[in-house]
């Protein structure tokens, strides 16, 4: 029922959809072409073709390519904002209109991080990172050699790293001691 009355109010609106700007102009022919494309069911509705190597379906539609999802949001609200179409479901690939809004980038990032599809890094503390340059045995001989009064360049320099860092391990904002209990008693 939804895919019916969606389709009617978009091929409606065909003739109104022809304003200045970077929305796109449609023919019937090309919402015909889109809505044959798409797969409905219970929750999700999904684009035939196969996802872009972010997951977003995308529709060819006069040499410029779309992602699905803005255009089946346009062909409901008629809007063609400044905005990300963003997906409440958390699924890239869905094109059904009732999961999708208009929103900022943050609106957006947090819906991903609150259904899980967000690829975050994972939040690893002290030398248990992959990226760490230093072992807490460093950071203890840092902190012996700055109570001497060495500076944050000259001990950055000696350990690889620059002195801001050297000052953040200092001031307690990276290496924490919290952060050093968590890795030890995660490993036992």
């Amino acid at each position: 029922m939804l895919f019916r009355l969606w389709s009617h109010y978009c091929l409606g609106r065909v003739s109104e959809m022809i304003t200045p700007g970077p929305r796109p102009i449609l023919s019937t022919g090309d919402w015909i072409y889109y809505f044959s494309r798409v797969v409905r069911s219970d929750g999700c509705w999904y684009w035939k073709n196969k996802p872009d190597a972010n997951g977003y379906s995308v529709i060819k539609l006069n040499g410029r390519s779309i992602k699905a999802h803005r255009l089946a949001l346009m062909a409901v609200t008629g809007e063609w904002p400044e905005l990300l179409a963003c997906h409440s479901c958390g699924n890239r690939s869905c094109v059904n209109p009732s999961h999708l809004y208009w929103g900022t980038a943050a609106d957006n990032k947090n819906d991903s991080i609150m259904s899980g599809s967000a690829k975050l890094p994972p939040s690893m503390p002290g030398d248990r990172c992959h990226s760490a340059k230093l072992t807490w045995q460093d950071v203890d001989a840092i902190k012996k050699i700055k109570s001497t009064g060495v500076s944050n360049a000259s001990i950055g320099r000696r350990y690889g790293v620059a002195g801001q860092t050297i000052g953040d391990i200092i001031r307690g904002v990276t290496w924490k001691v919290q952060q050093r209990t968590q890795a030890t008693t995660k490993e036992v």
